[in-house]
Order: structure tokens, then sequence, then C-alpha cells
């Protein structure tokens, strides 16, 4: 990849393409791959795409069925959705099979925790974030880049997707995110470390992804909403269950499926 080791970018090793290994053993027969795959977290999201678009789906799961389905809509471009499960490994997973199989560009949808300290928390529950960069608290990302510190998502993306939304009346922020791999391990010290670095939202998926988009040079860009509040007077909240995220889901799903559909 150009410029992979100015970036400490691992290209020493030959890479296998999982998609290889699926189709013999399945029998595997794909539809042409549209450019976009949206990566959502959320049942609910992947239900409003399913219920809005005809489709049709293919099981290219490696290790375990993972399940593309290849949205047509009637004046837009086509794309694909397809469900993540909680965790960097599992994002890298999934990843690596959908770019084998030739989607190039990725946006990541899904819940996150806000990080409050000692102080009001600056975002609500519903609150919405677009990652400009992504705080490495996971194991995975160092087994694509040297000394993975930070990850990023592709910049065009984020404006873009920025713009969509300002030009929708959607409220929101571009700020920087952290992934861990222990969400219930959100310390004291932790929290006062991503609050030196401005983090406005923990997630256990977003710096993986963009580690591993970049690693082999795709598109990439993470959306996430507030599903719960840490630190503060609050304590540990968690607000997942509540019918306020449903509605933000609801109000997001045709943004982000448009995004997925446009150039």
């Amino acid at each position: 990849m150009r410029d992979a080791k100015a970036r400490g970018i691992d290209v020493s090793e030959g890479h296998s393409r999982p998609v290889e290994h699926v189709a013999p053993r399945h029998g595997l027969s794909l539809p042409p791959v549209p450019r976009t795959c949206v990566i959502c977290h959320s049942s609910n999201m992947l239900d409003l795409a399913m219920r809005s678009y005809p489709h049709e789906d293919v099981d290219i799961g490696c290790v375990e069925p993972t399940s593309v389905h290849f949205c047509y809509p009637e004046t837009d471009l086509p794309f694909a959705v397809v469900r993540c499960s909680a965790g960097a490994p599992m994002a890298a997973l999934l990843l690596e099979e959908l770019i084998a199989v030739g989607f190039k560009r990725f946006i990541s949808v899904g819940s996150a925790a806000h990080p409050a300290g000692d102080k009001k928390p600056a975002l609500p529950v519903g609150g919405i974030v677009i990652a400009s960069q992504a705080y490495v608290y996971e194991g995975t990302s160092s087994h694509y880049r040297q000394s993975a510190r930070v990850s990023f998502p592709d910049e065009p993306s984020v404006q873009s997707l920025s713009e969509l939304l300002t030009a929708n009346e959607i409220a929101h922020r571009v700020g920087a995110v952290a992934t861990t791999d222990a969400i219930y391990r959100e310390t004291d010290r932790f929290r006062r470390e991503i609050a030196e670095n401005g983090v406005l939202a923990i997630d256990m998926q977003l710096s993986a992804a963009f580690t591993v988009a970049r690693f082999h040079g795709v598109e990439m860009v993470g959306l996430l909403y507030i599903s719960g509040i840490v630190g503060g007077s609050s304590g540990w909240g968690l607000e997942m269950a509540n019918g306020r995220l449903l509605a933000v889901e609801e109000q997001l799903f045709p943004l982000v499926m448009g995004y997925a559909a446009s150039e």
C-alpha cells in the first residue's frame, strides 16, 4: 500500500482474502457489489432497512454467519447493510470480510457512552457525534499498526456526513472518541485521561474499524449516538432501553441510508 510504512503500518507479511475461503465452502454467489456498506450496531436500524428497501441477502461469514443485505432503492444507488457484533475484534473480522468481497466505503452507526467526568454532561442521551479520531484502548489495532495510539476516519467522509446532518438540521458534534475493550472498566483514571483529550464518546469498535480501513485503503466514517452517561452525578447510567434512542435511530435512518446511496 502506498505510503503505508510512513503511517506505521506493517506490510511485511502477506494477507489472505477471507472470501477466498468462504466461497468454495458455501458455493457463494454474490450480486454486483456496491461501493458502500452500512455497518449498524442496532437491530432496529437493520430492521428499518429491511422494511424500507427491496433486498437480497448473502451470507459471507468466514468464522460465523454474516448476512450482508444488498439493498436496492428505487431511484438512488444500491448499497448494503450488515449488523456487527460488539467489540474491536468483531469489527475487524467483519471489515476484513466486507473488504475482501469488494466494498470500498463504509459508515458505522451505533450507540456510545458520554464521559461526563465531574461536570454536567456536555452531551445528553440521544446526542449525536461524528468521530474525527478514535483513541485506542483496545487490542486489535496494534496487529495492523505499530504503536497504535490514535486512529482516524476518512476526512472527506467526515466532512460530507457533517454537511448532510447540518443541511437536515440535525444537531451534532464532530470530535474525538475512545474505543475500549472493557465497557464496565470505565474507571475514574480512564475518564480523566480521555477528558484531557476532549473525548466526547466511548464505544467498542471505531478505533479498530478506522485502523483496518486505513490498512486496506478504504473509506470509513463513524456516527455515534449517546445511549448513556458515565461519571458525573449520575454515576454509570445506561438508557439503551429508553424510547428516546429508538426515536434517534428513526431520525438518523433516512440520512444514513441516503448517505450510503449517494456518490
